[in-house]
């Protein structure tokens, strides 16, 4: 971003006293102190969305990340799992720790910059701290507007998390019933099959203005020799079919979620 540019964003998010600002602003050491201010803060702000983000997926899936863990790490291929996440609450302790030090830093790295920007500013402008508060208030309104898409990705990357760890507990809740091998292969196949449906759908929705048709979710043995014959339990059905149900809504939610970035 230019020297220009940063000084008219900044401008524009003041609530009075622009003209003043602005030809204060002029000043090469002035400009360099709050273009400093902006990108500490910046980057704040950036490691604490990401910091809440990985906080989500900790909290929230910790029984399913002990089962994955204690499983064999072809566990997510073989059953079509989409899981683009550390696999431990271990890891994702360590990646929290990583942000929270970096954090930590850029904060005192900020609150050591802004004793000497109140001293540059206050000496510059006549000791104004109303016009230093207008400039920091600024700065915060600025740096959040910049970051808007970002925050909006995050979001959505929450919601479709919700949906990933959905699907780990349902493949967790069949496992827990203890098929025996063939059941276990032929459900596997059966998920594979909707996955790939879906990953097709997402690949081509930029050339569709709809979502894809309600999903067939039931469970039969057409086209299969009755090889579900064995698995078809109460129980297991209400998991099989749950979980082609989240495989479907989790393709809907991308697919809108393009759809409206195609929008904008």
């Amino acid at each position: 971003m230019s020297s220009r540019l940063f000084m008219d964003l900044l401008c524009m998010n003041l609530t009075s006293h622009q003209n003043k600002i602005k030809h204060w602003l002029i000043h090469t050491k002035q400009l360099q102190c709050f273009r400093r201010h902006a990108e500490l803060l910046n980057n704040i702000l950036l490691l604490e969305i990401e910091q809440d983000y990985w906080e989500t997926i900790t909290d929230s899936a910790r029984i399913e990340l002990i089962w994955l863990s204690n499983m064999s790490k072809d566990t997510t291929r073989i059953n079509s799992i989409n899981w683009a996440y550390p696999r431990t609450i271990e890891n994702l302790n360590k990646r929290q720790t990583i942000i929270r030090n970096k954090l930590n830093a850029i904060k005192h790295q900020l609150m050591i910059h802004l004793k000497e920007e109140s001293f540059i500013a206050r000496h510059s402008l006549n000791k104004s701290i109303d016009h230093l508060n207008l400039i920091s208030t600024a700065i915060k309104e600025f740096v959040h507007q910049g970051q808007q898409r970002l925050r909006t990705m995050y979001e959505e990357q929450k919601l479709i998390f919700e949906f990933d760890r959905n699907d780990l507990h349902l493949v967790k809740s069949f496992y827990d019933l203890n098929p025996d091998k063939k059941q276990l292969l032929n459900v596997q196949k059966l998920w594979r099959s909707k996955l790939k449906a879906c990953k097709r759908a997402i690949k081509e929705c930029h050339n569709n203005s709809s979502l894809p048709h309600e999903p067939n979710t039931e469970v039969n043995n057409e086209g299969d020799n009755n090889t579900l014959e064995d698995l078809i339990t109460c129980h297991s059905r209400l998991i099989i079919e749950a979980r082609l149900i989240n495989i479907h809504q989790r393709t809907g939610q991308i697919i809108q979620f393009k759809m409206n970035s195609f929008s904008n």
